[in-house]
């Protein structure tokens, strides 16, 4: 990334588009929006452009003229995939191929390895030229899992809070509950996952919805009484000017009135009517949109008019409609009397008074004055500012940014706006938003400094900032050693804000934030709100109990709440909330029994053993097939799809395709088993007739739920993937080359029948790439 020079810190320019970002120490950039947009090459571009010698790869063009092109050539070439250019091309070309489509090979290397290819009628292959082969091509394209791979952390572009992130943040930094859907822009997803610095992005028209939020957090953090505040404050609306006060039918008039802060209030209403009829005029008083009063009115004088105040509360800042409503018209214009004709409701004035008394202060401001008391005199106000930087910037301030932040209110200023007007700046700094990580250039990897490391660690394990304990262990000198890490790993998973995991890996992981488009199709809120709680609690359970991470794809138990349970014809669920149930009669198993897989897996209207058996090998396996060829038909074309049998006779139409064979032969069985529950995970009944074997490239046959859930319980795959994600979802990155080799060297320390999350999250946070980055070489 091209750097400018740095120019003067301007506090009151919170988010610039270009220049410099205030509060950021010696970061210099041309643009936030660069920043944010860095690119990928950062990550992995060195490891794919120089993964294997030239010669070593270009060997392999005997084994595809030996193996491969007898099938993959021609008119018609299985898979739709001709080898004959490959074989034809240059050498640079074909050297490139690989890293130019590492995707495709990687899928090739796959079906090699499992036996797939060479199909089984051809000339058997031995396992030496097959192994041969598969490494070639892995270290092509830089994704073989060998333990003797150098360490290279690498080097994350910044990476922005996500709206989750926020939220979680301000709630355990200052106490404060905030939509961060109504402030900030969403997130885009990368290679899963909605933390991924490269794909992070600030629109200019983000600029405005952070300020509005840093002024809604900083509002709702500190209470203060503003002396200069007009106690008093009439409520006018056009209408009430047109008509002058008088009311002459039922209707309302009033107007909209700005609340500054939570507080007792009082509505003062001026009235007096011409009476007529039987009864006093009345009125109905509205302040908020839920509190209303009914009064009588005495006074016929205009003069004298009767006064009636309300009292209420209100529990934010925030803008309410304040009206008068006359209830009980009367009009008799035959009546003897004249003055009897006619009852009308005149409105002189509706006035709001309050807030009344001082603000009680919240609990972070409490702790806050309490701990920086008035005996600091001038030293206070930076003392406070300083701890709060502390938390929310995660790493201390500096002096020159603590006297920046001072300055901003006047020191006549009563002390709790002056706070409060200084936290709306840090909410609204790039310092807050983005999670900085100091570049130096040179060559070879740099050890995080403290500050850096326990946000890293944080933001993993609770999507939040540091806590106190974490912030003193940062301000220690030198690096943090395992011991120590593993103990804050192990308190950290045993706080509750860990449920960050299974609320926001776990939902990733396993693609179910899809599950919200199906309220648009007609399936419940409700009910799919729960799907998704299900697998988030399923997962905290084997998180929490440190049970081995194979129980998520054969647990005996899961959690449902009455919906899911009548959902799933449970018995004997009749308590509010989510219970802990056993499913040891039942064939649902793990994750892959859960309705939200099912129904994230699921097209609308029907089942997908494709859609069901991609998922396993994308989320599951890691192993995801490639897209299917431009000139493939779509199913829907292939054939018959009103029901199970008719939908795998069409897939078997489909496999007939020699473009779709080879990817389907490994996809459709893993689907196949899933078929005994319907497009939203409920079981099929009626159906024995149901075929849902299917037969593996590798010769296996999987026949339902429980025989896949245990094939896969010992496919390596497995936990390799599991590892794979929390890294990435740790890194904020993709992972490359270098990281395989780590990946490696744990998976040889693990066991895989009995790891458990806590042991796969702590190999992570001692990783190279977790704790340390790579300097940037001069360009």
């Amino acid at each position: 990334m091209q750097r400018g020079r740095a120019g003067p810190t301007v506090v009151r320019d919170v988010i610039p588009l270009g220049g410099r970002a205030p509060f950021c120490e010696d970061l210099e950039m041309g643009s936030l929006l660069d920043v944010l947009s860095g690119t990928l090459w950062l990550a992995v571009a060195p490891w794919v452009a120089n993964a294997m010698p030239q010669d070593a790869w270009l060997d392999q063009r005997d084994f595809l003229e030996r193996r491969c092109v007898h099938c993959h050539s021609d008119e018609d070439p299985a898979g739709a995939f001709d080898m004959e250019p490959l074989i034809a091309m240059e050498d640079a070309a074909f050297a490139a191929d690989p890293r130019d489509r590492g995707g495709y090979w990687r899928y090739v290397a796959d079906r090699v390895r499992s036996g797939e290819m060479p199909p089984e009628d051809s000339r058997p292959l031995p396992n030496e030229e097959r192994e041969r082969f598969v490494r070639a091509v892995e270290e092509a394209i830089g994704s073989r899992y060998d333990p003797d791979l150098p360490p290279d952390p690498l080097a994350p572009v910044v990476r922005r809070l996500t709206r989750r992130e926020v939220e979680r943040t301000v709630r355990d930094v200052l106490g404060v509950e905030v939509d961060a859907d109504r402030f900030l822009p969403p997130e885009s997803v990368a290679v899963g996952f909605d933390n991924v610095g490269s794909a992070q992005s600030l629109p200019p028209n983000a600029v405005e919805g952070i300020l509005r939020f840093a002024e809604f957090v900083a509002r709702d953090a500190i209470a203060w009484d503003d002396p200069d505040l007009d106690r008093f404050q009439r409520v006018t609306s056009p209408e009430m000017e047109e008509l002058e006060g008088r009311l002459t039918t039922q209707i309302a008039v009033g107007g909209r009135h700005g609340f500054p802060r939570a507080g007792i209030y009082r509505a003062h209403v001026a009235v007096s009517a011409d009476q007529a009829g039987p009864d006093l005029a009345r009125f109905r008083l509205h302040v908020t949109d839920k509190l209303t009063r009914d009064f009588e009115v005495t006074s016929g004088d205009p003069l004298e008019p009767d006064h009636h105040t309300l009292e209420f509360e209100v529990l934010e800042a925030a803008s309410h409609t304040i009206k008068v409503q006359f209830l009980n018209d009367y009009f008799e214009p035959e009546a003897e009397d004249p003055e009897e004709r006619d009852r009308n409701l005149m409105v002189h004035s509706i006035e709001i008074e309050g807030p009344l008394g001082a603000p009680a202060m919240t609990g972070v401001q409490r702790e806050l004055f309490s701990r920086f008391g008035e005996d600091l005199g001038e030293e206070r106000l930076g003392r406070v500012i300083g701890e709060l930087a502390l938390r929310l910037w995660r790493r201390p301030a500096e002096a020159r940014e603590i006297f920046a932040l001072e300055g901003l209110s006047d020191p006549v200023d009563p002390f709790g706006r002056r706070v409060s007007v200084a936290l709306e700046a840090l909410l609204a700094s790039t310092r807050f938003h983005l999670r900085f990580e100091r570049d130096e250039a040179g060559t070879g990897a740099r050890a995080l400094d403290g500050y850096e490391l326990v946000t890293r660690l944080s933001y993993f394990l609770w999507s939040s900032a540091p806590d106190r304990e974490l912030l003193e262990v940062a301000a220690k000198e030198g690096a943090l050693e395992d011991a120590e890490l593993v103990a804050q790993v192990q308190r950290m998973l045993r706080d509750p804000r860990a449920s960050a995991l299974a609320e926001n890996f776990a939902p990733q992981w396993l693609a179910l934030t899809s599950l919200a488009d199906r309220d648009a199709e007609g399936t419940p809120a409700r009910l799919l709100l729960s799907m998704r709680r299900e697998s988030e609690l399923l997962f905290d359970a084997v998180l929490r109990e440190e049970r081995p991470v194979l129980e998520l794809l054969d647990a005996d138990f899961t959690f449902v709440d009455q919906l899911l349970a009548d959902h799933y014809d449970l018995p004997g669920v009749d308590v509010a909330g989510f219970q802990r149930v056993s499913l040891r009669l039942g064939d649902r198993r793990g994750i892959l029994g859960h309705a939200g897989v099912l129904t994230a897996t699921s097209d609308p209207g029907r089942s997908s053993p494709v859609l069901r058996g991609k998922w396993i090998l994308d989320q599951l396996l890691g192993t995801p097939p490639p897209p299917p060829p431009d000139d493939v038909p779509a199913l829907e074309e292939s054939g018959a799809v009103t029901n199970p049998t008719d939908l795998r006779a069409s897939l078997a139409a489909h496999r007939s395709n020699p473009a779709c064979a080879s990817c389907h032969a490994s996809i459709d069985p893993l689907g196949f088993a899933l078929e005994g529950f319907d497009e939203l995970g409920r079981r099929r009944l009626g159906a024995p007739e149901l075929d849902l074997t299917g037969r593996l490239p590798s010769g296996e046959v999987v026949e339902d739920l429980p025989a896949l859930a245990k094939w896969l319980s010992t496919d390596e795959r497995f936990v390799r993937t599991l590892l794979e994600k929390l890294a990435v979802y740790a890194l904020g990155r993709p992972l490359a080359a270098p990281d395989r080799g780590w990946v490696a060297r744990m998976l040889l320390e693990l066991d895989s029948e009995t790891v458990s999350l806590p042991q796969l999250i702590k190999r992570v946070v001692l990783s190279p790439a977790f704790r340390q980055r790579s300097r940037i070489e001069a360009r």
